[in-house]
């Protein structure tokens, strides 16, 4: 019987590590959006649909001058932008209306920005303007 026993425990206590492997592997996983963030050009200004660079990627615009005005597509993220990363020398001013109109938040140059609940513009974003600075 203390055989089977040692067996037992030396078996529980495998399981724990394989347990314990796992939801670490799970944890790393949960993080792996933030790496999204390096998906995101030199000199492009993208966004994704979720916070923390995760999600569908819906803009991927790289910019050539100030006063340009992108459009998110009304199927392809329009009203859907949670975080963005900005790798641009320009501010990215984004509005909650087509045509560079309504309310607006304003993204400095080289800014990212992780969560826009953070500064009250999730899922906001209609389009883009760019222009010198904040």
């Amino acid at each position: 019987m203390p055989t089977a026993r040692r067996i037992t425990t030396a078996l529980a206590a495998a399981g724990a590590a394989a347990l314990a492997a796992t939801a670490l592997t799970g944890a790393a996983a949960a993080a792996a959006p933030l790496t999204e963030a390096g998906t995101c050009e030199e000199n492009h200004v993208c966004m994704w649909e979720d916070a923390g660079y995760g999600g569908d990627k819906w803009v991927n615009w790289q910019p050539s001058g100030t006063g340009q005005i992108f459009e998110i597509g009304g199927w392809n993220g329009d009203n859907e932008i949670s975080s963005a990363l900005n790798r641009t020398g320009y501010a990215i001013v984004v509005y909650a209306d087509d045509g560079a109109q309504g309310a607006s938040y304003c993204i400095h140059a080289y800014q990212p920005i992780q969560n826009f609940k953070e500064v009250g513009f999730n899922d906001d974003a209609e389009s883009l303007m760019t222009q010198g600075s904040c």
